[in-house]
């Protein structure tokens, strides 16, 4: 099994990099028995097209090579290039974007929100990630939560508790979620003292609003979850299955939660 640095290495370059250049990245990794120098890397470098982006992307697989995994042959290096772009290409294909909409209709064929929201939360299986500015008068979702937690979906959601410039928490206990007392489900909040402060004495406002279904669906919007944001504003968003780009979301606010960024609220 591959260290967790070298696949984000490699998917860091899968992503810069057109496909067409992999197997010309794979033979010249496979001609070296172990990490190349400064010279050797500018050597292997150089035996690339004249494109700066392609260049700058292998340059940066082999600082880190050299520098934290020189333990590793030319070879192997190579073969993990080789598998992990047949990986990514087949993820690539499996993956689909789905435009979301809340406002008037046209002829197009859009996700209304509240029909994504709810697909993510019944999608999940074992965690559900929540962020949101604001929150009222959404039954519904509160009851795909309730059915979430009684399948044993560990929840957590993050909201705000104040405004731009005050210290006064938001409203956000609403009756249903009340009924929702569960040890899996928790709320966290970006205390004051971790956000920015202007000149004019505002903080920095949680603004964020998505929903992540284990890693593998996540949905991205400018709603709220709110029943104006899910029937009747105008909102846009978008409805994400990936392999790797929710779990990359929820991974960097699981790291936040983890660093005291997010902390959390006892209800």
């Amino acid at each position: 099994m591959l260290a967790r640095s070298l696949q984000t290495e490699l998917y860091r370059l899968l992503q810069a990099v057109p496909t067409a250049f992999i197997p010309q990245i794979a033979r010249l990794l496979a001609a070296l028995d172990a990490a190349p120098d400064a010279r050797g890397q500018a050597q292997l470098l150089a035996a690339l097209p004249a494109n700066d982006a392609l260049r700058q992307a292998v340059a940066r697989l082999l600082t880190w090579w050299w520098h934290d995994s020189a333990a590793y042959s030319g070879l192997r290096l190579s073969d993990a290039l080789t598998t992990g772009a047949y990986i990514y290409a087949k993820e690539r294909a499996q993956s689909q974007l789905d435009l979301v909409w809340t406002g008037p209709a046209s002829r197009e064929a859009v996700r209304q929100t509240t029909q994504a929201l709810l697909k993510v939360i019944h999608s999940a299986q074992t965690s559900l990630l929540l962020m949101a500015f604001a929150i009222y008068d959404i039954d519904p979702i509160l009851a795909e939560l309730g059915q979430a937690l009684a399948r044993g979906v560990r929840i957590a959601w993050i909201i705000e508790r104040y405004d731009g410039h005050q210290t006064q928490p938001h409203a956000f206990r609403l009756p249903g979620l009340q009924a929702l007392q569960h040890a899996n489900f928790k709320f966290y909040e970006w205390p004051l003292d971790q956000r920015s402060r202007t000149a004019e004495d505002r903080y920095g406002v949680m603004h964020g609003k998505c929903a992540i279904a284990d890693g593998r669906l996540a949905l991205i919007s400018s709603a709220n979850f709110t029943r104006y944001a899910l029937h009747d504003n105008i909102e846009v968003g978008v409805l994400i299955n990936h392999p790797t780009l929710p779990a990359t979301l929820a991974r960097h606010i699981q790291q936040l939660i983890a660093q005291g960024i997010f902390q959390p609220i006892q209800r």
